[in-house]
């Protein structure tokens, strides 16, 4: 198997959701790739399956907060947590969003700060 290398900017471009593309899906083309992988895609109750414990809503992180509540600067922080500080910038601004293991993390930093800092210094 070989390795490819794309730059960071090629890793984003194949990220990126076509929003223009999504908005312009029609019902009729929802049905049309259902039929072609055989998916199912009738309606969900979102609220019954929330009530039911088969969906679970995950409540946004306000990350500028989490770290403001330690007292620490972008950088400091950044540090300290072992975060790219580009990362977290990108977190405070809205334009990503914290996902699996960065989200538990920043969860851990919001309740107990002092013991992370001191679990990453060991």
């Amino acid at each position: 198997m070989s390795t490819v290398k794309l730059s960071a900017d090629e890793i984003r471009s194949r990220a990126r959701v076509n929003r223009a593309m999504v908005a312009a899906t029609t019902e009729d083309d929802i049905a049309r790739h259902a039929a072609e992988d055989e998916s199912r895609t009738e309606d969900v109750d979102l609220n019954a399956a929330l009530a039911d414990g088969r969906l679970r809503a995950a409540d946004p992180l306000d990350v500028a907060d989490i770290r403001a509540r330690t007292g620490l600067s972008q950088d400091r922080f950044a540090r300290a947590f072992h975060i790219s500080p580009h990362t977290l910038r990108n977190w405070e601004q809205g334009r990503r969003v914290p996902e699996g293991p960065a989200r538990a993390l920043l969860m851990a930093i919001k309740r107990d700060p002092e013991s992370v800092m001191r679990a990453l210094q060991a």
